[in-house]
Protein backbone atom coordinates (compact mmCIF):
# COMPACT_ATOMS: atom_id res chain seq x y z
CA UNK A 1 0.00 0.00 0.00
CA UNK A 2 1.10 3.51 -0.84
CA UNK A 3 0.03 6.74 0.35
CA UNK A 4 -0.02 9.27 -2.24
CA UNK A 5 -1.63 12.44 -0.83
CA UNK A 6 -1.39 13.06 3.08
CA UNK A 7 -3.07 16.20 4.82
CA UNK A 8 -4.23 17.13 8.38
CA UNK A 9 -7.00 19.33 8.09
CA UNK A 10 -6.55 22.79 9.97
CA UNK A 11 -8.78 23.39 11.93
CA UNK A 12 -11.38 21.00 12.40
CA UNK A 13 -11.21 18.95 15.61
CA UNK A 14 -12.37 15.70 15.86
CA UNK A 15 -12.19 15.01 19.50
CA UNK A 16 -10.31 17.61 21.91
CA UNK A 17 -6.84 17.50 20.59
CA UNK A 18 -6.93 15.94 17.30
CA UNK A 19 -7.28 17.16 14.35
CA UNK A 20 -9.08 15.45 11.10
CA UNK A 21 -6.11 13.20 8.87
CA UNK A 22 -6.95 13.11 5.18
CA UNK A 23 -5.10 10.39 2.89
CA UNK A 24 -4.98 9.07 -0.72
CA UNK A 25 -4.62 5.65 -0.61
CA UNK A 26 -2.88 3.57 -3.65
CA UNK A 27 -3.76 -0.11 -3.28
CA UNK A 28 -1.73 -2.64 -5.59
CA UNK A 29 -1.39 -6.41 -5.62
CA UNK A 30 1.55 -7.63 -5.11
CA UNK A 31 3.05 -9.57 -8.13
CA UNK A 32 1.63 -12.84 -8.46
CA UNK A 33 4.74 -15.62 -8.11
CA UNK A 34 4.94 -18.27 -10.76
CA UNK A 35 4.75 -21.78 -9.83
CA UNK A 36 7.36 -23.96 -10.40
CA UNK A 37 7.18 -26.61 -12.34
CA UNK A 38 7.51 -29.80 -10.75
CA UNK A 39 10.39 -31.89 -11.93
CA UNK A 40 9.86 -35.69 -11.02
CA UNK A 41 12.94 -37.26 -9.16
CA UNK A 42 14.77 -39.97 -11.24
CA UNK A 43 14.72 -42.99 -9.85
CA UNK A 44 18.14 -43.87 -10.32
CA UNK A 45 18.43 -46.57 -7.24
CA UNK A 46 16.17 -48.83 -8.91
CA UNK A 47 18.61 -49.61 -11.50
CA UNK A 48 21.28 -51.15 -9.41
CA UNK A 49 19.05 -54.25 -9.47
CA UNK A 50 20.59 -56.39 -12.02
CA UNK A 51 17.40 -58.13 -13.84
CA UNK A 52 16.34 -53.94 -13.84
CA UNK A 53 19.60 -52.74 -15.44
CA UNK A 54 19.47 -55.42 -18.30
CA UNK A 55 16.16 -54.39 -18.80
CA UNK A 56 16.78 -50.82 -19.19
CA UNK A 57 19.68 -51.30 -21.66
CA UNK A 58 17.62 -53.70 -23.55
CA UNK A 59 14.34 -50.85 -23.97
CA UNK A 60 17.16 -48.10 -24.25
CA UNK A 61 19.06 -49.91 -27.65
CA UNK A 62 15.79 -50.91 -29.12
CA UNK A 63 14.06 -47.50 -28.62
CA UNK A 64 17.48 -45.56 -29.90
CA UNK A 65 17.09 -47.13 -33.34
CA UNK A 66 13.38 -45.57 -33.81
CA UNK A 67 14.55 -42.61 -32.08
CA UNK A 68 17.39 -41.97 -35.13
CA UNK A 69 15.13 -42.65 -37.93
CA UNK A 70 12.35 -40.30 -37.13
CA UNK A 71 11.86 -37.68 -38.97
CA UNK A 72 11.52 -34.44 -36.19
CA UNK A 73 11.99 -33.76 -32.96
CA UNK A 74 8.92 -34.57 -31.18
CA UNK A 75 8.67 -38.21 -32.45
CA UNK A 76 12.29 -38.70 -31.41
CA UNK A 77 11.29 -37.65 -27.92
CA UNK A 78 7.98 -39.24 -27.91
CA UNK A 79 10.30 -42.97 -28.94
CA UNK A 80 12.74 -42.52 -26.35
CA UNK A 81 9.70 -41.28 -23.70
CA UNK A 82 8.65 -44.61 -23.23
CA UNK A 83 11.26 -45.98 -22.09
Amino acid sequence: MMISLARVIAGEECVSQHRSFVDDDVISSAPRKKKRMHIPRLKVWKLRGPNVKQEFSRLVTERKDEAFDADSVESKRNAMKEV
